[in-house]
């Protein structure tokens, strides 16, 4: 019981970890009698969004439109953290991994469109709230922001790097998870897509597909 009382958070999600790998298991081992069957759809030609039975879905925010007066929704969603707040309100946070060119800055390479770029990728925070059963998005709440690859990102505990105290900006943010304190985490791949890789000498060895 003393030792428990100062199991830190990395100990405490190692075992989170191998609970959920002996819970699932443990599942496999009792058979799949009980799991929930769900027919599967026809192939269609229809450019739509196709559910099975009585499931149905409402669109909740597009690419593009504004969370708040001065930014608006990434491109190419990945991971969501969705984080009740109460039974009529949630926070929301999307990963926004890349963009295409084709759609922002295909006439040209230069910095006012790989400016635009930058702002695409990152992430967004927003408020949710329901009514009548169904979310929506807080249009404008106080708390609605953009995370981009031009935002100042700060250093836990206020630590420097190289001098530094923030990183500039996010972008690639592909993976996340929500922690048993309801909060986030976002994670970013694939770097060299954007500006490029070298090795720890300083040698290039991977060139920049989008030119930043």
């Amino acid at each position: 019981m003393q030792q428990s009382r100062h199991l830190n958070r990395r100990r405490f999600l190692q075992f989170l970890r191998y609970g959920a790998v002996s819970s699932t298991l443990t599942a496999y081992a009792k058979g799949t009698d009980s799991a929930i069957k769900i027919s599967g759809l026809e192939p269609t030609r229809s450019d739509q969004l196709e559910l099975v039975g009585s499931l149905q879905y409402e669109l909740l925010i597009k690419q593009g439109e504004g969370i708040n007066a001065h930014q608006r929704f990434g491109s190419n969603n990945d991971f969501i953290a969705f984080i009740k707040d109460g039974n009529d309100s949630a926070t929301l946070w999307v990963n926004h991994e890349y963009f295409n060119p084709v759609f922002i800055s295909a006439t040209a390479r230069n910095k006012i469109n790989i400016d635009l770029e930058r702002r695409e990728v990152g992430g967004s925070l927003l408020k949710l709230r329901k009514k009548n059963r169904i979310w929506s998005v807080h249009a404008h709440h106080q708390d609605n922001m953009r995370f981009d690859a031009t935002t100042p990102i700060p250093f836990a505990g206020h630590h420097s790097i190289l001098n530094a105290t923030a990183a500039e900006g996010t972008l690639a943010n592909c993976a996340g998870g929500v922690t048993p304190w309801k909060t986030f985490l976002s994670c970013e791949e694939n770097y060299q897509l954007f500006y490029g890789d070298a090795d720890m000498h300083g040698k290039s060895i991977s060139d920049s597909r989008f030119g930043w």
